[in-house]
């Protein structure tokens, strides 16, 4: 008797431990948001950068029926959900989304940097509404760069655009 429930123990542990995962169910996929990547990249025939980047000014209108991520007060939202810095040595601390228009500044972290570097500069997380989906040629953004003592480098420097999907946080 005592090995009969002994077994009858054992079997519903193995059923109930079965229904806890494991399985070879096809797993959901994680949720995710899609975005617009900008980046600043060498202009062609330029060796290298002559000057340090001090700041980078970026605005670009969004296509029709697409639209970034807001704050609660209806404000671009600044965030790692929506408008987020990508470069390492500097940040985004303002940003506005006016009509259709995003415009921010990327501004280093420390006063001790001197150069914020080429590659990532921004991450945008957009909404879309009716099934319209943005392409890299229809984000146009336009640079202003600064060097040293805010000279304009803005000639050595274009922008480059990615439309991306990352993992909800």
């Amino acid at each position: 008797m005592k090995k009969m429930d002994l077994s009858l123990c054992l079997v519903l542990f193995l059923v109930l431990l079965a229904g806890c995962g494991g399985g070879t169910s096809n797993p959901k996929p994680l949720p995710v948001n899609k975005a617009i990547e900008i980046s600043a990249n060498l202009k062609p025939g330029f060796a290298n950068i002559s000057s340090a980047i001090t700041a980078i000014e970026v605005s670009f209108a969004l296509p029709a029926n697409v639209s970034p991520v807001l704050d609660n007060n209806g404000a671009l939202d600044i965030s790692e959900i929506g408008l987020k810095s990508l470069n390492p040595n500097g940040s985004i601390q303002l940003g506005s989304y006016i009509g259709n228009t995003v415009h921010f500044i990327l501004l280093p972290n420390d006063v001790a940097i001197t150069d914020l570097g080429l590659g990532g500069i921004a991450r945008l997380t957009y909404v879309t509404t009716s099934g319209a989906e943005p392409t890299s040629s229809s984000i146009q953004p336009v640079f202003k760069v600064s060097g040293p003592n805010s000279r304009d480098i803005t000639s050595q420097i274009e922008p480059s655009v990615s439309i991306v999907t990352y993992q909800k946080p």
